[in-house]
């Protein structure tokens, strides 16, 4: 049955034609708001749970990164697809690049934790289901359809991995105590995105981002921050 499955995922990688990046907008989610909500919980409280530090998990942590995924993927889309509707080089719901991802498993450190790197592959692995052998081939394979593969078919490793990367930005989420409205704690959390994640502009602007938000949650994604 997993052999099938990896046939499958990877005769998607290689032969799916993109839609166009009109299509995509109009698309529905195809993940239930109210599971991906659950999820990002699910795995930021293990997070905590599992590694040093305050701050892994968090209302703003959990907003950002669902907020993430509905604007990068609309928590639908397996690979990236640019404007144009031309496949790109970033695979999963959190559209990670696979240089990313190397970074994130070898570059991570900690100037106060020796074995800080360690400690995150560790959680990484146990909380994705992720083997520690597979990981060091995502480090080291040149050949991407492994890294890709897993990145297609493993929500918690995705939701881990970008949480990881934004956590090595080393700069505070937004608050909401910071804004009088939600639109506009959304916003900035937009900006946020837009800065730390979203380097090349090719997924949209904070503005897009509040839209993104905002079917999420009328589809029943639910804010952790508040209204």
């Amino acid at each position: 049955m997993r052999t099938r499955i990896i046939i499958a995922i990877l005769l998607l990688i290689t032969t799916t034609k993109a839609p166009t990046w009109a299509e995509i907008k109009e698309l529905p989610f195809m993940l239930n708001p109210k599971h991906t909500s659950e999820l990002v919980a699910n795995v930021l409280s293990q997070m905590q749970e599992r590694l040093p530090g305050n701050g892994w998990d968090g209302p703003e942590a959990r907003d950002i990164i669902s907020l993430i995924f509905a604007q990068e993927s609309k928590w639908r889309e397996l690979y990236q697809v640019v404007k144009g509707g031309k496949p790109g080089t970033a695979h999963g719901l959190g559209q990670l690049e696979p240089a990313t991802v190397r970074s994130i498993l070898t570059r991570t450190a900690h100037k106060r934790i020796p074995d800080y790197r360690y400690q995150i592959v560790i959680a990484i692995s146990r909380i994705s289901g992720v083997g520690l052998a597979d990981l060091k081939r995502m480090e080291t394979e040149e050949n991407e359809t492994f890294l890709q593969f897993h990145l297609m078919s493993n929500i918690a490793l995705n939701i881990a991995l970008a949480r990881v990367k934004l956590r090595n930005i080393l700069k505070p989420f937004p608050k909401r105590s910071q804004y009088d409205t939600q639109d506009q704690y959304i916003i900035g959390l937009g900006e946020f995105w837009n800065q730390w994640y979203n380097a090349n502009d090719e997924h949209g602007t904070p503005r897009e981002f509040l839209e993104s938000a905002r079917y999420w949650i009328r589809k029943g994604g639910q804010l952790n921050a508040g209204s």
